[in-house]
């Protein structure tokens, strides 16, 4: 602040012209005194007043965040008060959520923004916001039905609906649909699941499972083998597939004949051990659902092997041989039906090879020269696969003379035959072969060996001995022929017969063989009872077939055919045997006696005697006749096959015969026999005819007898003391029961003609009269009802019918049954019930008012802005009445009567629920409509103010908790950092200064 001087004389001016310094805040006096050379003075004074403009500064540092308090929408928070610098203290700090100086409150869940003021003794406030956080991080809960298995698959469950800390969690269906409850679920486990989720997006899911056991399907089963038939003590494979639900194998041996469980084995195979024929099967469950079982395997148990005794052809167990032969050996008492021949070199330390080819139960065996073989056989049983072993034979070939050249030097052979060929050459013997035709010859394996085998021979083919000794010249034998025809086949004769005494037998016939060298040489050969042994048949018994004629006694036959080298016993080849059973004529068939009888009555039994020869199981065919010239086959019971006959009841005099066969004695061949004649005199009986049976309704009926002959009377069979007749030997009697004898009723009409006397029975059957009760008339809501009649008779049955042609019964003849009209025809409806005891008929009416269930429209749910609402039912009938109530008590209606009523809420904001009751002649239907009410907020959006730059925090107050709102400006460049927040900074364009206006629409 520079000051000025003047003074009329010259001054001296020391120190600056001016102050220059800090003043404090108010007013401050400034003095100046200037004083000349003369000492006289001057003052000047002036005020210095220093304004506190600047507002104060407030400094947030704690933003809080905090999850919410359990089992409430919001928590407690403690709120640290802002920091407050400025040059004019004190200052005063206050909030706008409980307007103190502390801001600690009950905060609801989300940001609850809060300004806070602070306000200097110059008057100069401030703001700043600050944001309070609560995070509701509470989950809602929600529980429901437990798991649940089931057959039917239509299901009902109850809906399950969450719960929160805050309000209106909202509950869906988040799995499983479109699958809800009521709904038809698919076979196997669904789960559904149901979610609540809260406003903070906090959810809690809860799911069950809903199990639908499938109709169990027994599927089928399968073995291994198939079919099941095993080795004693082996297993057997089963396998399932098909079935549907949990397995049980079941086994049923033989020897208990009951199906048991077998522990532990439930899965979908089954490998078991057996010792004795038995049945398997599975029994399958599934969860709830019925049992149901598979089919069943029959598992057939093979005998274990039995190896039996090797036998030379001559019987023991040892045989000799000549170097080059063969022999047969044959394997007895045995049980099994496969085989391996084996053979061992080496008797005092056998090691068992075995002979390949040799499979069946006898083996030709030619052992080496000089050697000693052992043999034996392993016997396999069906499907058991461990074998037995056979006690053993022994061949010994012995040696013999070599001839000087190869011998045989011409052999014919049967196909399959063996031969040896001998050189007696001195030196190192090759033998070489070559066939027919051929020039070339080839060495054989076999070296300086004199025996050459040939085994199996099968081809033509020359033989020679190539023999060299040190330097000599080699030089050969002259060849050795082996020709070889092939094995006989096709020796077949046919065929089995049964033969009656004196009768001849039919040529047996025998197939034309093959093989050999194309001639053969046929002998029939037959055995009997007169020569146990088989005998070649001479002179007949030569030819290619052979007629035996008439014989004796049962005889077997064969034949044998031999062609070229193709003869004897092992290389001819001998046929089957056929068989020719004889059988003695039959005789002895005599029948018993004659006899006299009634009309329409039955003979004594005829008696027939035990016949004899045949084959001793007899067919029997009675006869019988009405001039004794005629014969047809017997009627009556049984007439055939019976060595008795019972003839059935008579009319007439009758004869009768006995025509006897057996086995082939039958009449074809003329071997059946005919008994004597016996005669049955027939006396006639009555006819009485009692009349038709009946139905009777009431007590007393007028019986129906035609008379034939002699005298009739009527009797009571069942009730002979209480059944009364006004004339007994009256065909047409009036008859009267006993009201407590209802039922059968048989009456006998006895005629007597000369002692044949005969009956005649009729039944009746009486009836009570029924008294049909429809039940009492009665009024129905809807279209369907159930109608209760009466049986007025035990045992009667009953129909309803109605007046109207529409109405539809689900089953017309149950006295309680359930009618369905049509929506068509409300009103009065008569329904008849016809009650009918076995054809006595009454009937009685009822008459039901089915009046129409309302359905009733209690309106859309819909959002309400304040406490007042007009509700808008419809009424679904003309002339049906209503009322509204709500799930809160202090809702009031102006009239709760009216469809359009006016509904006033207390101050419950939220949704309220409000049924709507339509009620059609006492026929009440219900109808929810659901009203959110909100409150209606006070938008503020803060004083107006003025800001120094382009950037400023705008200051709205939400009115009403948990409601939102949104900037807007009448500039469309001002940009807002959020403007759903109200304390949103905005920016304006540098070209738009001057009045903004900004909107908060709440």
């Amino acid at each position: 602040f520079p000051a000025t001087f003047n003074d009329n004389c010259t001054f001296n001016v020391n120190g600056p012209a001016g102050f220059f310094g800090d003043f404090p805040i108010g007013d401050s006096t400034i003095t100046y005194i200037a004083t000349d050379l003369s000492g006289n003075t001057a003052t000047c004074s002036f005020v210095i007043s220093i304004s506190d403009v600047h507002p104060p500064t407030i400094t947030i540092d704690n933003v809080p965040v905090q999850d919410n308090d359990p089992g409430f929408c919001g928590a407690n928070v403690t709120v640290i008060s802002p920091g407050v610098t400025d040059c004019s203290e004190p200052v005063t700090l206050i909030n706008d959520f409980n307007f103190t100086s502390d801001a600690s409150d009950f905060y609801p869940v989300g940001t609850t923004i809060i300004e806070w003021t602070a306000t200097d003794t110059a008057g100069n406030a401030s703001t700043a916001t600050q944001n309070i956080t609560v995070n509701d991080v509470q989950f809602p809960e929600i529980t429901g039905p437990n798991d649940t298995t089931i057959c039917d698959p239509d299901f009902f469950y109850p809906i399950p609906v969450g719960t929160d800390n805050c309000p209106n969690p909202v509950t869906t269906q988040t799995q499983g649909l479109p699958l809800t409850s009521g709904s038809t679920f698919p076979v196997g486990t669904t789960t559904i699941e149901y979610t609540v989720i809260d406003d903070s997006n906090n959810s809690m899911a809860y799911s069950f499972t809903v199990t639908v056991d499938a109709p169990t399907i027994p599927g089928t089963i399968s073995s291994i083998p198939d079919p099941a038939e095993i080795c004693q003590e082996s297993f057997v494979n089963f396998t399932i597939t098909g079935q549907t639900g949990s397995i049980q194998w079941q086994v049923q041996p033989a020897s208990t004949g009951i199906f048991a469980d077998v522990p532990g084995q439930t899965s979908t195979s089954l490998n078991y051990q057996f010792f004795e024929n038995s049945n398997v099967r599975a029994n399958i469950t599934n969860g709830v659902c019925m049992d149901v079982s598979t089919n069943e395997i029959a598992v057939q148990i093979d005998s274990m092997p039995q190896g039996g005794d090797v036998l030379t052809e001559e019987g023991g167990n040892f045989v000799t041989i000549c170097d080059g032969e063969s022999t047969l050996l044959i394997l007895q008492n045995y049980l099994g039906d496969s085989f391996q021949w084996q053979q061992a070199v080496d008797p005092g330390n056998p090691v068992w090879v075995d002979i390949a080819g040799a499979t069946n139960d006898s083996v030709i065996v030619s052992p080496p020269t000089g050697s000693t073989r052992l043999f034996r056989v392993k016997v396999w049983n069906g499907l058991c696969v461990n074998f037995n072993v056979s006690l053993q034979a022994t061949v010994q070939v012995n040696n013999k003379p070599i001839p000087g050249v190869v011998l045989p030097a011409d052999t014919n052979l049967c196909y399959g035959m063996d031969v040896t060929l001998i050189s007696d050459a001195n030196g190192f013997i090759q033998w070489q072969e070559r066939s027919f035709g051929t020039v070339i010859w080839t060495d054989m394996s076999l070296e300086n060996d004199a025996n050459l085998i040939l085994t199996n021979m099968m081809d033509s083919t020359q033989y020679r001995v190539y023999v060299t000794t040190g330097s000599c010249p080699p030089d050969s034998s002259a060849p050795a022929n082996v020709n070889v025809h092939p094995s006989i086949e096709q020796n077949t004769i046919i065929a089995d017969q049964d033969i009656c005494e004196d009768i001849e037998v039919d040529t047996l016939l025998g197939s034309l063989p093959s093989g050999g060298d194309g001639t053969y040489n046929y002998q029939w050969q037959a055995y009997n009872t007169s020569i146990p042994v088989w005998t070649d048949i001479a002179p007949d018994g030569t030819g290619i077939n052979y007629p035996p004629g008439v014989i004796g006694e049962t005889t077997q036959y064969r034949r044998f055919v031999g062609s070229g080298a193709c003869i004897g016993p092992v290389y001819g080849l001998l046929s089957d045997t056929l068989t020719v059973t004889w059988y003695p004529e039959v005789d002895n068939n005599s029948i018993t006696a004659d006899q006299s009888i009634c009309e329409n009555s039955a003979p004594v039994q005829l008696d027939g005697s035990n016949p004899s020869g045949g084959d001793g199981v007899y067919a029997y065919q009675w006869e019988e006749s009405i001039d004794n010239i005629n014969w047809i086959s017997a009627s009556g019971s049984n007439p055939n096959n019976l060595i008795d006959y019972q003839p059935g009841v008579l009319t007439q005099i009758t004869w009768y015969r006995r025509i006897v066969e057996s086995g082939p004695c039958d009449a074809a061949a003329g071997g059946a026999d005919t008994s004597n004649v016996i005669e049955i005199t027939v006396h006639r009986y009555p006819i009485p005819d009692a009349g038709s049976d009946k139905d009777v309704c009431g007590l007393v009926d007028t019986l129906e007898a035609i008379a034939d002959i002699g005298i009739g009377t009527w009797s009571s069979l069942d009730f002979p003391i209480t059944d009364s007749f006004d004339d007994v030997n009256d065909p047409n009697a009036e008859v009267t029961i006993n009201a407590t004898t209802y039922g059968i009723h048989n009456f006998i009409w006895t005629e007597n003609n000369n002692g044949c006397i005969s009956s005649d029975t009729v039944a009746l059957t009486f009836y009570e009269i029924p008294n049909a009760n429809a039940g009492p008339d009665f009024e129905v809501c809807g279209l369907v009802d159930t109608l209760n009649a009466t049986i007025s008779v035990s045992g009667s049955i009953g129909i309803w019918t109605s007046d109207i042609g529409t109405d539809i019964f689900d089953d017309p003849t149950l006295p309680n049954a359930e009618v369905t009209i049509d929506s068509l025809t409300y009103g009065v409806h008569e329904f008849t019930w016809a009650e009918d005891n076995n054809g006595c008929v009454t009937t009685n009416s009822v008459l039901v008012t089915f009046y129409e269930i309302p359905i009733p429209n209690a309106g859309a749910d819909k959002v309400v802005c304040g406490l007042v609402d007009t509700l808008n039912a419809t009424l679904s009938l003309s002339g049906n009445t209503g009322v509204w109530t709500s799930d809160f008590p202090t809702d009031i209606f102006d009239d709760p009567t009216l469809i359009d009523a006016e509904v006033t809420i207390d101050e419950t904001y939220g949704v309220h629920n409000f049924v709507w009751t339509e009620n059609n002649s006492g026929c009440l239907k219900a109808d929810t409509v659901a009203i959110t009410f909100y409150e209606i907020p006070n938008a503020s959006a803060g004083p107006d103010f003025e800001v120094c730059g382009l950037v400023d925090t705008l200051n709205a107050t939400p009115s009403v908790l948990g409601s939102v709102g949104i900037w807007t400006s009448d500039f469309p460049s001002d940009i807002f950092d959020n403007p759903t927040l109200p304390n949103a900074e905005v920016t304006i364009d540098s070209t738009t200064y001057g009045i903004h206006k900004f909107t908060w629409a709440e």
